[in-house]
């Protein structure tokens, strides 16, 4: 049986703006040669990973019935604006040795954390990042509220 391996790469950015996919394909005669497209761990893969080239999916599927045999996506967090892009990113799939897999990454470094960790510590570092920012605005609202308050009793006692 023959075995279309498809596989998309990106040019490295994540910002929908600047992203730009490039899809390429190759012939397997065997299924095991056609799984070696489709890692479990992309730090030990032949695929391009986080850098300014990386995957973005790999497809498997059996010519002669047109059935997906495995696959494979890279996904990052899009919660919370352009600057968590980069957080981490999720390597998850389907392989018929494996079964279904999930794979997390901070920049280079595999973790054990899972999807939703991640997603959760970038809520809670948002939310922590809006506290920040309310104080910061309510601080400067106290000082202006200090100053006007000042400056009317200046008033009162003309």
């Amino acid at each position: 049986m023959r075995y279309t391996v498809t596989t998309s790469l990106t040019n490295g950015y994540r910002c929908g703006c600047c992203s730009r996919s490039y899809d390429s394909e190759e012939q397997c005669e065997t299924l095991e040669e056609a799984l070696r497209f489709v890692p479990l761990d992309l730090t030990d893969s032949l695929l391009p990973f986080n850098d300014n080239c990386e995957v973005e999916s790999v497809t498997v599927v059996e010519d002669a019935t047109g059935e997906e045999v495995a696959m494979a996506s890279l996904t990052w967090p899009t919660s919370y604006g352009k600057v968590n892009l980069n957080a981490y990113s999720c390597w998850r799939g389907f392989h018929p040795d494996h079964g279904a897999f999930e794979t997390i990454y901070r920049g280079r470094t595999r973790t054990d954390e899972t999807k939703e960790e991640c997603d959760l510590m970038l809520a809670v570092e948002h939310h922590q990042k809006e506290i920040r920012d309310a104080q910061k605005k309510m601080a400067e609202a106290q000082a202006t509220l200090a100053e006007a308050q000042k400056s009317l009793a200046k008033l009162d006692r003309n």
